[in-house]
């Protein structure tokens, strides 16, 4: 890692150690008894569990192999990373019960709060928090992690021990913010899931307690008056309370790209007030004659969207800040795209929030897992058919039934953390063969958990016919696609054209699928990608959503639209942003 260039994004200069992701992460489930755990920490990396000579300081939420995190080193499977602060207990925080969350830890955790074993958790890519009742005015907060990337149990996205081309630098330990919550000790909020009716201009609304019964107050409110009010009595469990969108004066709000209309639901109970972003809309599949496309409240629209994997080279897979997040989605929206397909990790829920707030549509992966993938299939799948069934566990790395059974119980927790986001309109389940299982099954698990979403069951190849979309990438080749018949055609990925920026790359080593010398030579080649291979299969094959590899160069991997450190956009964005346009035309003319 010490051979890297050391480049920065603008949003990593300057950090205040001491206000680092200061907002609350969960817009959809936010408490104003709040108070962030992020900052410097004691750590020590040893390969003594019980070792606790903490001779080094780790910036959280930043991982231990980044720049920003002041560690900066390489994590073997057998070592133990062990982190400790004190917690100081605010006033107002007092006589109630702690929640101790932790947004993201990589892999294995153990929390201990003033030497008692909270809990545990497995696996890197969910959210997950603990209960406090017995504190002091100082406490002491310690968290024992084990990481190996190579575990064929657990998720691990582009993580690898041997970072090169598609593959990057391991991820572990915190890198998610941490944050204390203070909650009634008699009773709490526990869930808030929201569910957009458009037909009835209403949102029916799924809760949870914990402790006594009591009556619960919904509230709705848009731009800050308050739209409807509805009490209830709060049990362990509440399904489909109804509260209607519609104001006092008949008015009520639509989300739109263009008019992101956004609502707020605060949910109070025995002094406990939970409150959440929300949006009225639908998705849904509309077409005919392999003219399949995806619809926004009953409007087609094509899909024109980025593949944005959220890496950035002094912070790995943390974003530096809320405003590198903002400032990525801002970006996409300038050149005229609509959509991002966030790729093989899962962000902080204020990042959906803002693709809420901005209007951008998300495409989200399921993180893939497994053991290491054959070779052979990863250089071929590109180039040539294979008829693979994948029911062959251990042809596709899915041997261990403990890692299927894992990614199974993390499907519905996906959806779970995600669901209120008014931006996420898919989910991607395989990509690319990645620990692909069972997709077909999967598939309708998944949809029925959460049937609002549309789904792609194997983007890229490996199709066995399940799912909303028949999904293919291709970068070799000039584009020549078949309509989807019952499916949504979906370029789900392409281009992945490469262009290094002196003084602007992460290594020595080059990675992408077209290489380009010239920065006019790329700008053409972008030009005749969209006009050569996109218009055509749009106009010809009811083409109805592309992913554009990618939005930034990653680590080796220089493909991206603006550079590792967001600092040199490598095409004119306003050609771009007119190409996009005439994409939007062409699909429209083709209803």
């Amino acid at each position: 890692m010490s051979a890297m260039n050391d480049i920065r994004s603008p949003y990593g200069e300057g950090l205040d150690p001491n206000r680092l992701y200061e907002e609350h992460p969960n817009p959809y489930f936010e408490r104003k008894l709040y108070m962030p755990l992020n900052g410097e920490w004691d750590f020590l990396m040893s390969k003594d569990k019980k070792d606790r000579d903490y001779g080094e300081k780790i910036l959280v939420p930043f991982a231990v192999e980044t720049r920003l995190s002041g560690i900066n080193r390489k994590v073997e499977a057998d070592d133990y990373l062990v982190y400790r602060r004190e917690v100081r207990v605010p006033e107002n925080f007092k006589g109630k019960s702690l929640l101790v969350n932790f947004t993201f830890v990589d892999q294995v955790a153990e929390v201990y709060w003033n030497g008692q074993l909270l809990g545990t958790h497995e696996g890197g890519y969910l959210p997950f928090s603990f209960k406090i009742d017995r504190y002091k005015d100082v406490n002491v907060l310690e968290v024992i992690v084990q990481d190996d990337t190579d575990s064929p149990v657990y998720p691990r996205g582009k993580q690898s021990n041997d970072p090169k081309g598609i593959w990057y630098t391991p991820t572990s330990g915190i890198y998610g913010p941490v944050y204390l919550e203070a909650v009634p000790s008699s009773g709490y909020v526990t869930k808030l899931t929201i569910k957009p009716d458009l037909n009835r201009k209403s949102f029916k609304v799924d809760c949870a307690f914990a402790g006594k019964k009591g009556e619960a107050v919904l509230c709705l409110y848009h731009d800050g008056d308050l739209v409807s009010r509805k009490c209830f009595s709060a049990k362990a469990e509440v399904s489909g309370v109804e509260i209607s969108a519609v104001g006092p004066k008949g008015e009520y709000f639509v989300y739109d790209l263009d008019n992101p209309n956004l609502y707020e639901m605060v949910l109070s109970y025995n002094g406990d007030e939970v409150s959440s972003s929300c949006a009225l809309r639908q998705f849904s599949i509309v077409g005919e004659n392999g003219r399949k496309a995806f619809a926004l409240n009953g409007k087609p629209l094509y899909v024109s969207a980025v593949l944005d994997q959220g890496y950035f080279p002094e912070s790995g897979l943390t974003p530096p800040s809320y405003k590198a997040m903002e400032g990525d989605i801002a970006l996409l929206k300038r050149l005229g795209f609509n959509a991002l397909r966030k790729h093989i990790k899962l962000e902080v829920p204020r990042f959906y929030y803002l693709c809420d707030k901005m209007g951008m549509l998300v495409a989200q992966d399921f993180v893939n897992g497994g053991s290491k993938y054959n070779p052979f299939l990863i250089v071929a799948a590109p180039f040539i058919h294979l008829p693979i069934k994948d029911n062959h566990y251990s042809l596709l790395g899915r041997k261990e039934k403990k890692g299927r059974d894992y990614f199974y119980s993390s499907v519905y927790k996906t959806q779970d953390y995600l669901f209120n986001s008014a931006s996420l309109f898919m989910y991607t389940v395989f990509n690319e063969g990645w620990g692909q299982f069972d997709s077909e099954s999967l598939t309708d698990y998944a949809y029925g958990h959460d049937p609002t979403r549309l789904y792609d069951a194997a983007s890229g190849w490996f199709d066995q016919g399940a799912g909303d979309f028949c999904s293919r990438h291709v970068y070799f080749r000039r584009v020549r696609l078949r309509h989807g018949k019952d499916r949504i055609l979906s370029l789900s990925e392409f281009g992945g054209y490469s262009y290094a920026v002196k003084g602007h790359t992460y290594g020595d080593k080059a990675f992408g699928y077209k290489l380009y010398r010239d920065p006019e030579k790329l700008e053409r080649g972008f030009e005749e990608l969209f006009v050569k291979d996109l218009f055509p299969n749009i106009r010809k094959h009811g083409l109805a959503m592309s992913v554009l590899t990618q939005l930034s160069d990653v680590e080796g991997e220089i493909n991206g639209l603006v550079t590792y450190d967001r600092r040199v956009l490598k095409c004119d964005g306003r050609k771009i942003a007119a190409l996009n346009e005439e994409a939007q035309e062409l699909f429209l003319k083709g209803r």
